[in-house]
């Protein structure tokens, strides 16, 4: 009586010929199904699908050919009842094993007694019964499916109790249950494609493929995900009537669906398109995932609703932001906040996707949410934090959508422990253009490469269409002035919180809403005012370091736009909150220093840059157009100018700050605390460095090439000089002094702008500074470090400008590993030994041995030991005296500067004295000291080795 396909061989199936299946059939001879061959009383019954392919194809049984009734032991009741309520165990394997046992008993039954167990097994699924049961339940079903015994009857029941399975997930407590449930029946969809034929389940092709696809795409398991992926191909391949099976799995596969946010983000907007699917997708995200318990998967939900709008803005905006909307004063806390993350997520990418107003009831609704919070006591509770962040978030969009730039990914914000949004590594794209429009972007890099006459035309087109594309991608809403006011409030709470993840989304916020709104004539007096605010936090050392820490994040985001006349006031609050304190081994307050660190280059990099597009837009002109390059031209549309950051402010204030971090060697309970700061002081000079590099090729570029020979020239006689004096070669009149800058180009216009001369000088020093202190750093002990440290190098040296400048460019960027890989794991001492080598060059001897010295004495035995070997190997070399000249020129191209090496001798032994001198009560490098000395004696006989201290103290 089992239901069997009428053929299970493939080539059968293609051929269609029945005469020649049955033919088969009766050549081959039908063997008999183990339940017929155990009984013997059923001789016509149909085969078992795993006896054979040929007896597979055996037609359904005749009503003549009905089997003899059989006899069942009473025993048998009692068996199933056992292995049914054993479908409930609370162990797997009992469970499995249960299923089993009730799929080979059932089909041993006759017709009547397997349909009371397949009724009994359906009864599983009941809302009523525990996870266990649905699990159980489901396996069960999975095998009597695979054994025929499901007859075609049950398959309506079947499939409806299935859909419920796929979206079966309770909550308790913090979490919820139901995985194990939504993986069976994936798999019961599995065994159903096996066994049926298409027509059988014509019914249920639709439910069943917005289910499995459902699952595939926004489930939270990935075991999940990739069951539903395997039961959605195996579907398609064996029915073959899902709408769009084929062009589905060529993106929905097993792979694809692994990764979360590339299923939410690209699979799912992907089968959106199909009109099947899209109100299923869409629905669940809004009733189903944007409720979920878990935070990250809120986010990703509300992100997964953004991705579809490009293909369902007409559906997102007039009915599921309406309900979103609704979910605002739900009782359920995460309601609340899926519903917030889901209103943000929407606007921008409804504004990106055309959409550029919306009813007047639902945008008014979406003004007031901030407003209905406040007053309904959102911030408050135990639940305020996540409140805060999700209505930062709000306000982060909405400047988005109004302003028509691109913000921060959702999850992309407070990923970094000690750097908030918008400060990123020189080796990628700094996180805060992606908040930029990309008409600043691309404007920017018009202004670095000084692109000739004959180009302008094209490059003023092609930023002219971008800003007008952006300009068409904006939303329009009656933000009014309570708005406003309570995104400020909720902007200056965040910032001032204790959880760094609120104040990472209060900093983004407040660079989206001053980028929007501050050339806004009634809101820009309000952003001043927190301005201020936040500078006079910033100096209060009687405020929260957690209120002191934000306001120095805060500051640091600001747009130039919005800093007219205000810049250096903000610059020189930063750089008093950035100064290392006198006592380095108090860890007072690192994470304002860190912050203060990291805004201080980060706005000095923004103000310097609105000076270049403003000179850029100054100076290049075709005929009555000229580029106009992001906030400034929109500032001179409005009748003003940015104004010019000062040079004194740069190379008197700003610079020496972030020199001074790269020496902050704080400590505490959580050890050297100030390699946070040294971090985020060299991102923040490498992009300065490189700043000055790109106005320098824009300055003069036709001169750049004998200017860059004339710097390379005198940079062998003042690097040691410059490296020795340090911060205060920057300085304007310091270099008056010393002849480097005419007096004529120290005048009074010096103060408010950029001659070249000055330019010129300012990034040879600098780079040669930073160099000196990157080599420092990419030989101490902390393996963070000297990767970041070997990254930054490679990024200087890769500009032409700056290679240019830094004597010896090609010894350095010789001994740096071609390849990333090597500075992971063990294989990142490898450059140890070849950064050893710059040793050759006499003016980067001493930041290379006070790293060589800390790594050497350090407790990491690999690189102490890697260290040891590195240094004496280069004094063995300089000792061997029939090298001299030749071994010069065979390690760097410039051996006429480099000197004898076996002066390297009496310069390590000076230098070391001279450091013992300085730091022989210093916890962090008295003892390394005296170790390097040690092994110096006795491994470099260093016992005799001359030292003219008085040198040593000049040079120092």
């Amino acid at each position: 009586w089992r239901y069997v396909q009428n053929a299970a061989d493939l080539s059968m199936n293609l051929a269609g010929n029945t005469a020649a299946a049955a033919a088969a059939t009766t050549d081959t001879g039908a063997a008999l199904p183990p339940v017929a061959a155990e009984h013997g009383n059923c001789a016509n019954a149909a085969p078992s699908r795993t006896e054979g392919s040929h007896a597979a194809a055996a037609a359904p049984l005749a009503e003549d050919n009905v089997c003899e009734p059989l006899e069942v032991p009473e025993q048998i009741e009692d068996v199933l009842g056992v292995l049914l309520g054993s479908c409930s165990d609370k162990d797997t394997v009992v469970r499995w094993s249960a299923a089993k046992g009730v799929g080979r008993l059932a089909s041993c039954l006759p017709l009547e007694l397997a349909e009371e167990v397949v009724d009994g097994t359906l009864r599983l699924l009941s809302s009523s019964e525990p996870d266990t049961s649905w699990h159980g339940g489901c396996l069960a079903i999975a095998e009597l499916a695979r054994r025929s015994t499901l007859s075609s009857a049950h398959l309506n029941t079947t499939t409806q109790l299935l859909q419920q399975a796929l979206a079966y997930d309770v909550r308790r407590g913090p979490h919820s249950v139901g995985a194990h449930v939504r993986d069976a029946a994936a798999y019961v969809c599995w065994a159903l494609a096996r066994a049926y034929e298409p027509q059988q389940l014509a019914g249920c092709v639709s439910m069943l493929a917005a289910s499995l696809l459902v699952v595939a795409c926004y489930d939270r398991e990935v075991n999940c995900r990739r069951a539903a992926a395997a039961a959605f191909q195996e579907t398609v391949g064996r029915l073959g009537s899902f709408p769009h099976g084929m062009d589905i799995l060529a993106v929905a596969d097993y792979f694809s669906v692994g990764n979360v946010s590339n299923a939410y983000l690209h699979v799912a907007p992907f089968i959106a398109s199909f009109e099947e699917y899209t109100w299923q997708l869409l629905d669940h995200l809004v009733m189903v995932k944007l409720r979920h318990w878990d935070k990250a998967l809120r986010s990703l939900a509300a992100m997964g609703l953004a991705a579809l709008a490009p293909v369902a803005a007409l559906q997102l905006s007039t009915h599921a932001l309406p309900q979103i909307l609704g979910l605002i004063a739900h009782d359920a806390l995460e309601v609340r906040t899926g519903a917030v993350l889901g209103i943000a997520e929407l606007l921008p990418a409804l504004a990106a996707a055309g959409v550029h107003e919306l009813q007047p009831s639902i945008a008014g609704q979406v003004v007031g949410v901030l407003r209905k919070l406040e007053q309904g006591g959102g911030y408050r509770g135990k639940g305020g934090e996540l409140m805060r962040e999700a209505a930062a978030r709000l306000i982060d969009q909405i400047a988005a959508a109004v302003g028509g730039f691109d913000a921060l990914p959702l999850l992309a914000v407070g990923h970094t422990r000690h750097h908030r949004a918008g400060q990123g590594s020189p080796a990628s794209n700094s996180n805060i253009s992606k908040q930029k429009s990309a008409a600043t972007d691309e404007e920017q890099q018009d202004a670095s490469e000084a692109a000739p006459n004959a180009a302008l035309n094209a490059d003023t087109a092609r930023v002219t269409a971008v800003q007008q594309q952006k300009q068409e991608q904006r939303m329009q809403l009656p933000l009014t002035t309570e708005y406003h006011a309570a995104a400020v409030r909720l902007l200056l709470d965040c910032l001032s919180h204790v959880q760094n993840s609120i104040q990472t989304s209060g900093v983004a916020a407040l660079r989206s809403h001053t980028l929007a709104f501050c050339r806004s004539a009634s809101q820009r007096q309000q952003l001043l005012e927190l301005v201020q605010l936040c500078c006079s936090k910033l100096r209060g050392r009687d405020e929260l370091p957690a209120a002191r820490r934000g306001a120095a994040a805060g500051l640091g985001v600001l747009p130039a736009g919005l800093l007219m006349g205000q810049g250096q006031e903000v610059l020189a609050a930063l750089a008093a909150a950035a100064q290392v304190p006198l006592d380095p081994q108090t860890g007072y307050d690192i994470e304002t220093r860190i912050a203060a660190v990291a805004s201080l280059a980060q706005l000095t990099h923004e103000l310097m840059s609105a000076n270049t597009r403003v000179n850029a837009k100054q100076q290049q002109q075709v005929g009555n157009i000229s580029i106009a390059l992001g906030e400034t031209a929109v500032a001179a549309e409005a009748g003003g100018m940015h104004p010019m950051v000062p040079v004194l402010v740069v190379t008197d204030c700003v610079c020496p700050t972030l020199l001074n971090a790269l020496d902050d060697y704080t400590t505490d309970n959580r050890g050297d605390v100030g390699s946070w700061v040294r971090e985020a002081a060299m991102d923040g000079l490498t992009q300065l460095v490189l700043l000055l590099g790109n106005m320098q090729q824009a300055a003069e570029p036709g001169q750049q090439g004998a200017r860059q020979q004339q710097q390379q020239d005198l940079g062998h006689n003042e690097v040691a000089a410059v490296i020795a004096q340090g911060v205060t070669n920057l300085h304007v009149q310091q270099q008056q002094q010393q002849g480097h800058i005419a007096p004529a180009v120290c005048s009074p216009q010096l103060a408010t702008g950029w001659s070249p001369a000055h330019l010129a000088t300012i990034h040879k020093r600098l780079s040669v500074l930073l160099v000196s202190s990157a080599l420092r750093q990419a030989l101490e002990r902390i393996a963070r470090l000297r990767e970041a440290a070997v990254l930054h190098l490679k990024a200087l040296l890769a500009q032409p400008a700056t290679a240019a400048v830094v004597s010896g460019a090609a010894t350095i960027a010789a001994a740096l590993p071609a390849d990333l890989a090597e500075l992971a794991g063990v294989a990142s001492l490898a450059c140890v030994t070849k950064l050893a080598a710059v040793l050759a060059l006499p003016w980067y001897r001493l930041p290379l041995l006070q790293g060589l010295v800390a790594s050497i004495g350090g407790v990491d035995a690999s690189l102490a030991k890697a260290a040891s070997a590195a240094l004496l190997a280069q004094i063995e070399l300089a000792s061997e005296t029939s090298k001299s000249a030749d071994d010069a020129a065979e390690y760097v191209e410039d051996a006429p500067h480099i000197g004898d090496r076996q002066q390297l001798r009496q310069d390590v032994a000076s230098i070391l004295v001279q450091l013992w001198k300085r730091q022989a009560r210093s916890p962090r490098l008295s003892l390394p000291l005296i170790k390097t000395a040690a092994l110096l004696i006795t491994h470099a006989d260093f016992a005799g080795v001359p030292v003219n201290v008085k040198s040593s103290e000049d040079d120092l």
